[in-house]
C-alpha cells in the first residue's frame, strides 16, 4: 500500500533557549514557567536544573539532562527525537557571555526546520547593580571565564567595573595588584548567591580583599573614585614620564605611530627596543583588554620601564629582560609590532615577526641612514607581499629663553609603516 504524503505527520522541533536568570525561582519570568511547563525535554547546568526542578511537579515526567556541554546535550537531544518540545537552560540573561550563543549557532546548523525561540532573563549583573542602586549605563561589564583578564587597566580608566569571576582567586590577586599600583582608594563589592535568602554582599579596601575567599560564581564590582577616563587618548607629555639618560620616543612620534598600527582594545601588541617604554605605555592604554609585550635589553632602560609601568599603572605591559630577535619565539603572537631599536639586527627582527604572523602590523622607526637603507632593500625584498610606507617626521619645539622664544628642533625621525596586501602572502 503506497502512502499519501499527506498521511504522513512530520512533527517540527521547537527549541526553546532559557535565561533562568539569577538563581531563584521566583526571579523567572512568567514566560520562561510556560516553556518549561510545555517542555519534554529538558537540558542545563545542574545548578539551573535544580532551579527548574523546584517549580514543575511533572518533573519526573520529563526527559532530563544535567550538564553545561552542548556536545553532550546535543546527543541526549538525538537519542530522543521523539521529543518536539525542547528547553535548554542557561543563568542569566542570555544576551552576555552566555553558552547560548554557540548552542543557538549549533542548532540551526543541524536541526534546519526547527523553531528556535530565546527567552532571556533578568541577568545577575542587574540585580546586583540594581542593589546597588549603580545605573548599569555608568559600568563596564567584563567577564573571566575561560579566558585571562587583566582587571588593573580597566580599573584605572573607568569609574566603575563589574566583573563575572572565572576563579575565587580573581578578587584577592586584582587587590593585591590595586595596592601594588597605588590605587587603594578602590572600592571592591561581591556579591555571592544573588537573589537567593542566603546571599552575600561585602564591601570593602583593596587592603581587607587580600585575604579573602570568594566565591567563583560571585559578581565583584570596583569602584575608582580616581578614574582617569581619557586614559585611551593619545599624546602623553614628554615631561611625565621617567627618562633618565635613555632615549625616548617623543609625543609627536608615538602619536602618529600608534594612530598608524591601530591599536585595538584587545590587540597583542610587541614593543621591541621599548626603551623607556613610552611607546609601551600609551599602546596598553589603547589595549586595555590586551597585552603589551616590551622587549628590552639595557638594565637602565628595564628600570625606566618598570618605574613607568607602575606611574601609569599599566598592569598589561609584561616586560621582556632580553634580547631580540633571540625571545621573539616566546612570546605569543602579535598582531601589532612597534620597532623602535634593533640593535643591529633589523632585518633578523623582521623576518622573525613575519614568521610568527604574517599580518601582523608593523611600524618601524629609523634615525640614521644605515637603518633606513636596510628598511629600503627589506621593502624590495617584500614588494610583493606587503607595502612598506615611508614618512619622515621633523618637529620643531619653541623653549622660551629670557624675552624670546627659540627653536628647538629635535631629531628627524622616519616612521616607517609595514602592512601586509590583500590576498594570499606569496613567501609563504
Amino acid at each position: 500500500m503506497e502512502l499519501e504524503l499527506n498521511d504522513i505527520e512530520i512533527k517540527q522541533k521547537t527549541f526553546t533557549l532559557i535565561g533562568m536568570g539569577p538563581g531563584n525561582p521566583q526571579k523567572l519570568t512568567a514566560e520562561a514557567i510556560i516553556a518549561l511547563r510545555k517542555a519534554e525535554l529538558i537540558a542545563g547546568a545542574t545548578r539551573i536544573m535544580e532551579q527548574a526542578k523546584s517549580i514543575l511537579p511533572d518533573w519526573t515526567e520529563k526527559k532530563t539532562l544535567m550538564s553545561a556541554r552542548n556536545e553532550e546535550i546535543l546527543h541526549f537531544i538525538r537519542e530522543h527525537d521523539e521529543c518536539t518540545n525542547i528547553a535548554i537552560l542557561f543563568s542569566g540573561d542570555l544576551g552576555r557571555y552566555s553558552g547560548a550563543t554557540e548552542m543557538r549557532s549549533l542548532l540551526d546548523r543541524e536541526y534546519l526546520d526547527a523553531e528556535i525561540r530565546v527567552l532571556p532573563g533578568i541577568g545577575s549583573a542587574v540585580e546586583f547593580l540594581d542593589r546597588l542602586g549603580i545605573p548599569q549605563e555608568k559600568v563596564l561589564i567584563e567577564s573571566a571565564h575561560g579566558r585571562p583578564l587583566n582587571l588593573i587597566p580597566l580599573i584605572n580608566s573607568h569609574r566603575y567595573v563589574l566583573a563575572f569571576l572565572g576563579s575565587g582567586e580573581t578578587v584577592r590577586d586584582t587587590a593585591e595588584e590595586l595596592m601594588e599600583y597605588g590605587m587603594n582608594l578602590v572600592r571592591i563589592t561581591t556579591g555571592t548567591r544573588l537573589s537567593y535568602p542566603d546571599e552575600e554582599i561585602h564591601m570593602g579596601s583593596p587592603k581587607e580583599f587580600t585575604e579573602a575567599v570568594v566565591n567563583a560564581l560571585s559578581l565583584v564590582l570596583f569602584e575608582n573614585p580616581e578614574a582617569d577616563e581619557k586614559t585611551q587618548s593619545l599624546g602623553i607629555p614628554d615631561d611625565k614620564f621617567e627618562r633618565g639618560n635613555v632615549p625616548m620616543t617623543k609625543q609627536e612620534i608615538r602619536i602618529l605611530s600608534l594612530s598608524r598600527l591601530n591599536v585595538q582594545k584587545d590587540s597583542v601588541v610587541w614593543d621591541i627596543g621599548a626603551g623607556t617604554g613610552s611607546i609601551a605605555i600609551e599602546a596598553s592604554r589603547q589595549a586595555e583588554q590586551g597585552v603589551v609585550y616590551a622587549v628590552e635589553r639595557k638594565e637602565e632602560a628595564i628600570e625606566l620601564l618598570k618605574k613607568n609601568r607602575r606611574k601609569f599603572r599599566a598592569a598589561n605591559v609584561n616586560i621582556v629582560e632580553d634580547e631580540a630577535p633571540y625571545c621573539l619565539k616566546d612570546l605569543p603572537e602579535p598582531d601589532k609590532v612597534v620597532i623602535g631599536g634593533s640593535g643591529g639586527k633589523l632585518t633578523e627582527i623582521v623576518k622573525k615577526v613575519f614568521e610568527k604572523n604574517p599580518y601582523a602590523d608593523l611600524v618601524i622607526h629609523a634615525v640614521t641612514l644605515e637603518t633606513l637603507s636596510e628598511l629600503e632593500r627589506l621593502a624590495a625584498e617584500y614588494e610583493k607581499d606587503y607595502d612598506f610606507e615611508f614618512t619622515e617626521i621633523a618637529a620643531t619645539r619653541y623653549q622660551k629663553l629670557g624675552n624670546y622664544h627659540m627653536r628647538r628642533p629635535e631629531t628627524p625621525v622616519t616612521i616607517v609603516s609595514v602592512k601586509a596586501k590583500e590576498g594570499e602572502l606569496k613567501f609563504r
